[in-house]
């Protein structure tokens, strides 16, 4: 999903706003004109989440309740700090009126939205280190304010979320400008918890998610994601920028429903230190606690990063959690629940542990494109990588009807981590299966999918694949690795026309269904090398899908 926002720095015209008292004008005076800009402002997003509520409805993380403009000269000197006098709200965006004095020398503008409470107009960012004369690197010092000693939840101090961006008016602003493509950075990342769709097998039709909490979590966060704020934010970060100040109890923070959703700062963590994640649910009418690790495929607990959703989806629960939150926190993750972490922005990882071991792999999903040139079959691909603690090599099972899968196997690459390989045999048809990667009691589940038929279309010297399954949503795409000096692949939103030249430029290494149509691999003929990318989206079922892409390079 795409927001687009509309900020209009606006002036209100008329000697009798300039000028309080006629007295204090000369005679005739030359009056001081109002220009405006207005802004088109992008927040990147995946999905709306809310939360809490306010007295004209809830708040989600695209609301923009009040924004300030910290203005610097041609000089990068602080000038002032012009807070929104009007927001309007309309199905076209928001509407928001900052007043801009004519100028024709430089101006550099910081948005800053959220930073101040609409109700009462108290700061919730400390701006005391910004005072008139300050260099533009200030900003990139700023933080969100304290948590008070009195709050008991955590979310109304984070909510609505702060956010930043900056935009340069290099010719000062004379006349009316338009800016689009402006683009806001959440200061905060959020974390949702969901279950998967019940069945016998998984005990989820005897569990209710009830709510979530978070232990460790960062309650303060800067501003801008790097000390270095002469640049416009672009990419979502993949570092995260910790302010150091973190909250042990549980009990003050705290989301309720059945998608409960929260919101955090920024913090980095390790095997020893990090931020957990307590899930409060009922089995089979039974309330309890459990406690989940958000950790990668190497077995580190992710940091967190701002504008990143870590998605947690419940897929199987055996038991009642932990009788209390406080034994939740101190305790090991549980072995009666297993979940599938989701990091939007960069990576999924699949995860599943007990109190001892844990299991985790870096897709739910391995999507095979082509064969190689003149053969009918591929032969050792790496579907997936796994990491697991317990020093046993996992098995690979498959269904006694996938015929076309053979020596699918792991294979140890060292720190408990392993490949899965496979090699595959052609009949000329599409193939799809589930696969179950086990490690003693633990296992993950891995759907295979070859697309033998993967060409979308054929040119004179190149050919087009469609990465995009039907039904999928909200999916974006990396290219991880596979390219050469000399590219013989890139990626676009068009697969129409094969480009018969690929070249380092008109192509990305990233693409997003919030600004794309589509997106398609245009491949140079020829043999021997393979594209490697990493898909995330949600399935056509609503479920989760962090799938590895692997395709093949043929004639």
């Amino acid at each position: 999903m795409k927001s687009i926002f509309k900020i209009l720095a606006f002036a209100m015209l008329g000697a009798g706003v300039l000028n309080s008292c006629a007295g204090d004008a000369p005679e005739n005076p030359e009056p001081r004109r109002k220009v405006a800009a207005t802004i088109s402002v992008v927040l990147p997003q995946t999905e709306e989440k809310k939360a809490l509520t306010r007295a004209d409805g809830t708040i989600t993380d695209t609301d923009i309740l009040t924004v300030d403009g910290l203005v610097f000269d041609e000089n990068g000197k602080f000038i002032e700090r012009i807070p929104a006098n009007h927001i309007s709200y309309s199905d076209k965006g928001i509407k928001i009126v900052l007043l801009f004095e004519q100028i024709d020398k430089k101006r550099t503008v910081h948005l800053v939205a959220n930073a101040r409470d609409k109700a009462t107009g108290a700061d919730r960012m400390d701006f005391s280190p910004l005072t008139e004369g300050s260099p533009e690197s200030v900003v990139g010092t700023l933080k969100t304010a304290s948590l008070p000693a009195s709050l008991t939840n955590t979310q109304e101090h984070i909510m609505p979320l702060i956010m930043w961006g900056r935009v340069e008016l290099n010719s000062g602003i004379m006349d009316n400008i338009e800016m689009n493509g402006i683009k806001l950075l959440r200061a905060a990342a959020c974390v949702t918890v969901k279950t998967a769709e019940a069945s016998e097998s998984n005990h989820l039709g005897d569990f209710v998610l009830e709510g979530i909490s978070a232990c460790n979590l960062a309650t303060v966060g800067f501003l801008t994601p790097t000390p270095t704020v002469t640049a416009a934010p672009s990419a979502t970060p993949a570092a995260g920028r910790p302010a150091g100040t973190t909250l042990a109890d549980a009990s003050k923070t705290w989301a309720e429903g059945p998608v409960p959703t929260l919101y955090v700062y920024e913090r980095n963590c390790n095997t020893t230190v990090y931020m957990g994640v307590i899930i409060k649910g009922k089995y089979k009418g039974e309330s309890g606690y459990y406690k989940v690790v958000m950790l990668d495929s190497k077995g580190t607990p992710y940091n967190i990063v701002r504008n990143h959703r870590y998605i947690i989806t419940i897929s199987d629960v055996t038991e009642r959690g932990y009788s209390d939150i406080s034994t939740a926190v101190s305790s090991l993750p549980s072995n009666a629940l297993k979940a599938t972490l989701v990091d939007v922005n960069p990576d999924y990882s699949s995860i599943t542990g007990d109190s001892q071991y844990l299991m985790r792999m870096d897709c739910n999903t391995s999507e095979v494109y082509g064969t190689h040139p003149g053969n009918t079959q591929l032969n050792n691909i790496v579907i997936a990588s796994v990491y697991s603690d317990r020093d046993i090599t996992p098995s690979v099972i498959i269904p006694d009807d996938a015929s076309w899968i053979s020596g699918i196997r792991a294979a140890a690459e060292g720190g408990n981590k392993y490949s899965i390989i496979a090699s595959m045999i052609s009949d000329g048809e599409d193939h799809e299966t589930n696969i179950t990667v086990r490690s003693d009691n633990l296992e993950l589940p891995l759907k295979l999918k070859w697309h033998v038929n993967d060409t979308f279309r054929r040119g004179a010297g190149s050919y087009t694949v469609n990465l995009i399954n039907a039904g999928e949503k909200y999916w974006n795409i990396k290219v991880k690795g596979g390219q050469t000096a000399s590219p013989w692949f890139g990626m676009i939103n068009s697969g129409e026309t094969p480009i018969n030249v690929i070249s380092t430029t008109g192509f990305v290494t990233e693409i997003n269904s919030r600004y794309d149509p589509g997106a398609y691999l245009h491949i140079n003929y020829g043999e021997n090398n393979t594209a490697r990318l990493h898909k995330t989206c949600e399935a056509p079922d609503g479920s989760p899908v962090s799938a590895n892409l692997t395709v093949v390079r043929h004639r």
